[in-house]
């Protein structure tokens, strides 16, 4: 249905409700819908897709070396055994989306150590937050939310100031899942990053895209925010 069609239906109801008895315009009313402009979506002309693995991972090794190869990109130079950095998914669920090295590897006691890292990752996943662990020998330490800024250092690479992005924002690390959506440029003392999530999941399904500034100190500004999608009578079942 056309912009012209919908003003037409409307006048059309408008015209109707006269001549109904009371409670009979609300009704008819009710069926004229008129979508929300959308703003224009960012050309990837513009901004640069992350890069996306080939393949789906499943197993426990495909997971490890994904999350070294993220690890790397972020190119930290931090003098422990391990550290991982993850974030909140469900109360009861944690994602590692970068590491680096074997936990407990070199704990005087393993089992005790690996205790201890799972009480730090139930802590550290309590909150809808982004979280990092580093281990050391015997010694574990928690970084929660804007704690884990003070690991990465300068801003010097995409990466880092996603992660940064993730802390401030709490938008999940760059999987892939919106390729044509999610993305990065270089920008004058750093980057812009665009992600988009779902606003409304029924009458109306909305997605919303934003953009933000991450310089090289850490700060972020948010630029701007728009609406890419909007179907006013679908809903998403959970």
């Amino acid at each position: 249905m056309g912009r012209i069609d919908v003003a037409f239906l409307g006048t059309s109801l408008i015209w109707l409700c006269a001549t109904l008895a009371s409670g009979g315009c609300a009704g008819a009313m009710a069926t004229a819908r008129i979508e929300q402009p959308r703003s224009p979506a960012v050309s990837r002309e513009i901004f640069n897709a992350f890069d996306c693995p080939d393949v789906a991972v499943h197993t426990e090794e495909e997971m490890r070396a994904e999350r070294e190869a993220y690890y790397a990109t972020l190119k930290l130079e931090l003098a422990v055994d391990h550290v991982r950095l993850a974030h909140y998914v469900t109360d009861d669920e944690q994602w590692i989306f970068a590491a680096r090295g074997e936990a407990c590897a070199t704990a005087s006691n393993k089992s005790a150590c690996e205790a201890r890292l799972a009480q730090l990752m139930a802590a550290g996943g309590a909150k809808e937050q982004v979280f990092a662990i580093t281990i050391t020998g015997n010694e574990l330490k928690l970084y929660e939310g804007g704690a884990v800024r003070s690991l990465l250092g300068a801003i010097d690479n995409v990466y880092k100031a996603w992660t940064v992005l993730m802390v401030h924002e709490n938008v999940p690390s760059p999987m892939c899942q919106e390729p044509e959506w999610d993305g990065w440029r270089e920008a004058e003392g750093g980057y812009d990053l665009a992600w988009v999530w779902t606003d409304k999941t029924c009458r109306p399904v909305q997605r919303l895209q934003a953009i933000a500034h991450v310089d090289r100190e850490g700060h972020v500004t948010r630029l701007r925010k728009h609406i890419v999608e909007h179907e006013a009578d679908a809903c998403i079942h959970r």
